[in-house]
């Protein structure tokens, strides 16, 4: 809700299919908080596949470097912070050892999203 009331667009990312991630999301109540859903599937590519954050970055219209990439796996804010995202956050709920790819960029870790969401 804090993104929403701020003005901000919430963009969700999914490998899963649109029916899949939009059936999460509405059975847990969190489907009018976020503006649009953008599925790996629909675009034949899976994340980290560049096509994903570019399709991002071309829905939302904004600059990758404006904007901040949260992700509950470490894989995936690696890839957003090669891509570009100014900034690229694993949210690490289970302390799972840092996940090192080859030219991923700077992430941070965090336990849950408070502190991210300003």
């Amino acid at each position: 809700e804090h993104v929403k009331n701020s003005g901000k667009r919430a963009v969700v990312c999914t490998n899963g299919t649109n029916a899949m991630i939009e059936a999460a999301l509405s059975h847990n109540g969190l489907l009018d908080l976020f503006d649009d859903v953008i599925s790996a599937d629909e675009l034949s590519c899976y994340k980290t596949d560049p096509l994903i954050y570019q399709t991002v970055v071309d829905e939302v219209q904004i600059p990758a470097k404006l904007m901040a990439f949260v992700s509950s796996n470490g894989w995936d804010a690696c890839g957003a912070a090669r891509f570009g995202f100014g900034e690229a956050f694993w949210v690490n709920r289970s302390s799972l050892p840092v996940e090192r790819l080859p030219g991923a960029g700077q992430i941070t870790q965090r336990k849950c999203l408070r502190g991210i969401l300003r």
